[in-house]
């Protein structure tokens, strides 16, 4: 076989290998401006965890071309409520996106009744599933990483969208946000105008 055959297949294998495991799941698309002005908050359950998600968020907005921060840059709360919305508005965001990694990440049990970290969560349209977390799956071949996602248009009569994004990366938190924060920044990109 030619030379040229081999450096093809490894050109394709190697970007096969980098393609993007996760997926935003969502019954349509969220339609925003090239203008907006977003900002990322991440809630997890282990607060040192917060600054990676953000900041993996906020490098796939600025590759889509997208404007964010990250929202512990802005407030501490680890918790969105109407006033830290009220306070992204003031500082000029247009749109805040909340990401609930908690399913990924919940603490082990201090329960002397070793049940396991599973929970249910509702996702996009009132379906319910049940999550088995970050720990749990730390020998499994295909772990399911689903995080839910809310979007809070601040500027627009838009109303706000709950979304979920899945991915089956390998089991390691900055691989994890950063595929499915480059799955949500392509979301939002293709529903721009």
């Amino acid at each position: 076989m030619p030379k040229q055959f081999f450096i093809i297949l490894a050109l394709v294998l190697a970007l096969g290998a980098c393609a993007n495991t996760s997926q935003v799941l969502s019954t349509k698309q969220y339609s925003s401006q090239h203008s907006d002005k977003w900002v990322l908050h991440a809630q997890t359950a282990e607060p040192e965890h917060r600054e990676l998600w953000e900041s993996s968020c906020v490098k796939a907005w600025h590759n889509a071309g997208l404007s964010a921060e990250p929202a512990f840059k802005h407030w501490q709360s680890q918790e969105v409520q109407s006033s830290t919305l009220e306070q992204a508005q003031a500082a000029g965001f247009t749109q805040v996106l909340v990401l609930d990694t908690r399913a990924l990440l919940l603490p082990q049990a201090k329960s002397a009744h070793p049940v396991g970290n599973t929970f249910e969560k509702e996702f996009n349209g009132g379906e319910r599933h049940t999550i088995k977390t970050y720990r749990d799956q730390v020998d499994d071949s295909q772990p399911q990483q689903r995080i839910s996602v809310d979007i809070y248009p601040l500027a627009s009569h838009n109303k706000p969208q709950r979304l979920a994004v899945d991915s089956h990366e390998a089991n390691q938190l900055h691989k994890i946000a950063r595929s499915q924060c480059k799955a949500l920044a392509e979301f939002i990109q293709a529903g721009q105008h």
